[in-house]
């Protein structure tokens, strides 16, 4: 199941992406890989998220992305485009491939969620065809004053996720 991600983004002609790869694959849990030019190694993670405490059959076709890189850079470290590509492909790859929605929570360890949550919203407007994919950008602030930024992609066509996420938008608008 996990290898056709690479087949499924070579067949959508996302050429400007890296090959991914399969590293590992549990029943629940998806691990790719890919290699950028400099060296860097990156690994892309999708597992089940819960976003509610809501009872729903949809709940659990929701899964969080976390990416980071796994090797440093050897030689000048660039921007580079591809890694952008090759993330935002894989994520409309994996929610394709499994018919699930995906969810991205901004780490906080370093201060930096804000940057994060911004360059993701920006990745978005750029990667995603807005007739094919939903996304919606959430700041999430609770009652000790912790603020989360993050945010869900999901295919617009798929109504069983869509009215599930109109549910768990409905719950935290009413907290």
């Amino acid at each position: 199941m996990g290898k056709r991600l690479h087949l499924l983004l070579k067949a959508k002609g996302l050429s400007n992406s890296y090959p991914v790869y399969l590293i590992s694959q549990s029943v629940t849990s998806f691990t790719y890989g890919f290699t950028c030019t400099n060296g860097v190694e990156y690994q892309v993670s999708f597992d089940p998220i819960k976003l509610s405490n809501i009872e729903h059959n949809q709940s659990d076709r929701i899964y969080a992305i976390a990416f980071a890189p796994k090797t440093e850079s050897i030689g000048e470290s660039k921007h580079d485009k591809r890694i952008k590509d090759t993330i935002a492909a894989s994520i409309t790859g994996f929610i394709d491939q499994e018919h699930v929605a995906v969810a991205f929570i901004c780490d906080s360890n370093d201060n930096k969620e804000k940057c994060r949550y911004k360059l993701f919203e920006k990745w978005s407007r750029e990667c995603l065809d807005a007739k094919t994919y939903g996304y919606a950008p959430r700041s999430i602030e609770y009652q000790n004053n912790m603020e989360v930024f993050g945010g869900i992609i999901w295919k617009m066509a798929d109504e069983e996720i869509a009215n599930y996420l109109t549910l768990v938008d409905e719950e935290f608008k009413n907290k």
